[in-house]
């Protein structure tokens, strides 16, 4: 029952599993013509400006479904000093945040903003800009390909084993672990009344330097509902912070 609920899960969030491109040598990953985007959302229930992005990474997960697009939502920390603490936020998202900033040669950070593909930046609101990236994103061959990915469920304990084909030189493997739903009511701050509806919430990370074969493991934060987890995952050039390759992967 739990495999058909993840997989059903999957389907809603149009995520993929591995299972999509599977190249057997160098000249298969050549020959794949299928490009990607990661959408990175940086954004917090603190932020009255947020929630009009929130609701553009939502409704791309819906549009896009067929297509390797992968969105995620990373709360920030540093609104949660005007009153509304919000529940998603985490300090590390807000570093990540910084060295896009520092990528990009911004004066400072800002919500909301999404980077794609970890090649560009914009105000996460941008509709025309964001399917613009995503389009142009899915005609760029990937340089690496997720040969194989397996999730294996151990009771709230996950592992994650892969393999991949292509250039992995000084490059890292980041897997998120994301929630798919949450409703949050807002009490105070800026959407003071609002409820507000985030989508692939990142609850947790991992990242480490990438070998073309190796396995991840995860622990589910306390009170995430198997139900309502998903991973994925992605290559990335550590001095340019540039994504060569992305998938999604399902419990077994």
């Amino acid at each position: 029952m739990m495999r058909k609920q993840v997989i059903l899960l999957f389907l809603i969030f149009n995520f993929f599993s591995c299972g999509n491109a599977q190249p057997t040598s160098n000249s298969d990953l050549q020959m794949d013509p299928d490009g990607f985007a990661v959408i990175e959302l940086f954004t917090s229930q603190g932020c009255s400006s947020c929630p009009p992005a929130d609701k553009l990474l939502s409704e791309v997960i819906r549009q896009n479904k067929g297509k390797k697009v992968y969105a995620l939502s990373y709360h920030v920390d540093y609104w949660n000093r005007l009153i509304w603490n919000d529940r998603f936020s985490d300090p590390q998202y807000s570093q990540i945040q910084r060295a896009y900033a520092e990528r990009f040669n911004l004066n400072s950070v800002y919500t909301p903003q999404m980077v794609v593909n970890g090649a560009i930046e914009f105000v996460g609101s941008d509709k025309n800009k964001l399917y613009d990236v995503i389009k142009e994103s899915l005609k760029i061959k990937p340089e690496v390909i997720f040969e194989k990915c397996e999730l294996v469920d151990t009771s709230k304990n996950y592992q994650i084993n892969y393999q991949l084909i292509g250039d992995i030189s000084g490059c890292e493997i980041i897997v998120a672990m994301v929630s798919g739903l949450e409703t949050t009511a807002v009490k105070r701050g800026e959407n003071e009344g609002r409820t507000l509806v985030n989508e692939n919430v990142v609850r947790a990370l991992f990242s480490d330097k990438a070998s073309l074969s190796g396995t991840v493991r995860f622990s589910a934060p306390e009170g995430l509902k198997t139900n309502n987890i998903a991973f994925i995952a992605w290559i990335r050039n550590i001095s340019t912070m540039k994504i060569k390759a992305a998938t999604a992967v399902l419990i077994k």
